[in-house]
């Protein structure tokens, strides 16, 4: 036995093992976005170590990759502007570290390393996707109050409680929204051929557990934020896909409407409506926007450092009336928040990655006609990580700084096929000649 390992050790060259460990790393992080932070920080390492040891590989030419020169700039930056605030805010050291760490992986250098490893594993994106749904059922599953289920299910059912399983309302609502996008765009790669008989079947009956579980989210997540972007990006997304596509399908569509008219029929819906569209508590809400626009007056250009929104909306509280009882951390919507932290500089680095990733989504020249699904996906989800992130900050959570990463990372990851001096490293990896028309 001990020799059988020896001889399979030896069989691949240490690149290969460096290759595969970074694949390794990618599904492990791909299980944990919804799931568990530290499974995602696994698959971060391990993707982020092999990225490291594949280095001498890539030679100069990594050097002249924009998003990743942009990347290193953007963490000198924040390294200098956490020194800084720790002058000011020294017994908050540890916040100000993880909301540097938050912006850096939201900064897409993330987004830069998952794209290198996707493109590295360009035939088993079916397969991330369904590991990545994987996660957010068993999150799901271990959040589930299973010694009281029925009351549970019956609070949620008649909008007694608001849908969490472990993240807050509004999170859940949102991540639920992408996974549900996620089905409704790649069901497709998500059935896979129907030659495979089981596992089609498996995957069938997954695909249908998945986007029940997903749509049913949303709605009993009683996010406002994310019943208005789901509402706008979904049925965009749909029909945007439907007609272009010339395999045109109605089966999904076709599940996707009754999932509406069971949540519908299962909810009590009037009681549900009238609560969450009472606006009385947006007053707060407006103190909070107030709060962040004076705080950003205060430094415009470099803010007040990384991770400092809890410290201001602590300090700022009393003197606003904020309520401790509406435990806010953040202010309530991702612009506003990071100028706060990080100033205009920082929005500017932010605009330049967004600007880098969604470039190379429209001018892939080498993606087939299946991969314009991925890329649909992709942006749509973006755009809907942004428009939740009006009236919320979707990105002052883990999860939401990896899906984030993730989505630019299926984006970005046609850098790699497009003629990039980079791919010389990659020689090796499956390039197509269809053209990318979205």
């Amino acid at each position: 036995m001990f020799q059988l390992c020896v001889q399979i050790i030896k069989s691949r060259s240490f690149n290969q093992w460096v290759e595969r460990a970074g694949v390794a790393g990618l599904f492990v992080f791909a299980f944990g976005m919804l799931f568990k932070k530290s499974v995602a920080h696994a698959g971060i390492f391990l993707m982020t170590l092999s990225f490291g040891l594949g280095l001498k590989s890539m030679g100069r030419e990594l050097l002249r990759d924009r998003l990743f020169l942009l990347s290193i700039a953007f963490f000198m930056f924040l390294v200098l502007r956490t020194i800084f605030a720790a002058l000011e805010f020294s017994e908050y050291k540890t916040l100000l570290a993880e909301g540097a760490l938050k912006l850096f992986g939201a900064g897409f250098f993330l987004a830069y390393v998952t794209a290198y490893w996707l493109y590295r594993a360009k035939d088993k994106w079916s397969e991330i996707i369904i590991v990545l749904m994987a996660g957010f059922l068993v999150q799901i599953l271990r959040q589930m109050d299973w010694g009281n289920i029925t009351d549970y299910l019956h609070l949620i059912l008649t909008a007694g409680e608001r849908a969490t399983f472990g993240f807050s309302t509004n999170r859940f609502g949102l991540f639920s929204a992408l996974i549900f996008l996620c089905c409704l765009l790649l069901y497709r790669q998500i059935w896979g051929r129907s030659s495979a008989k089981v596992w089609y079947i498996l995957r069938l009956v997954f695909w249908g557990l998945i986007c029940s579980i997903s749509a049913l989210g949303v709605y009993f997540s009683q996010s406002r934020s994310a019943w208005i972007a789901a509402a706008i990006v979904t049925p965009t997304a749909a029909v945007w896909n439907y007609t272009r596509n010339k395999r045109r399908d109605w089966k999904p569509l076709v599940v996707v409407a009754g999932l509406v008219i069971l949540a519908f029929t299962m909810a009590n819906c009037p009681k549900l409506i009238d609560r969450r569209f009472d606006l009385s508590g947006m007053d707060s809400r407006i103190r909070l926007y107030h709060l962040a626009w004076e705080k950003w007056k205060e430094q415009p250009l470099f803010g007040k450092g990384p991770g400092t929104s809890r410290i201001l909306v602590q300090q700022g509280g009393n003197e606003l009336a904020l309520e401790k009882s509406t435990g806010a951390d953040h202010f309530h919507n991702v612009i506003l928040d990071i100028a706060a932290q990080i100033g205009a500089v920082g929005i500017v680095f932010f605009g330049i990655s967004f600007y880098f990733i969604a470039h190379e989504a429209f001018a892939a020249k080498n993606a087939k006609s299946s991969d314009r699904e991925y890329i649909l996906f992709a942006l749509s989800g973006i755009v809907l990580i942004l428009l939740t992130g009006i009236p919320n900050q979707p990105l002052s959570s883990p999860h939401g700084v990896y899906l984030i990463g993730f989505l630019g990372g299926i984006c970005y990851s046609y850098k790699f096929t497009g003629g990039n001096p980079t791919q010389t490293a990659l020689s090796h990896a499956p390039i197509t000649n269809d053209v990318l028309t979205l």
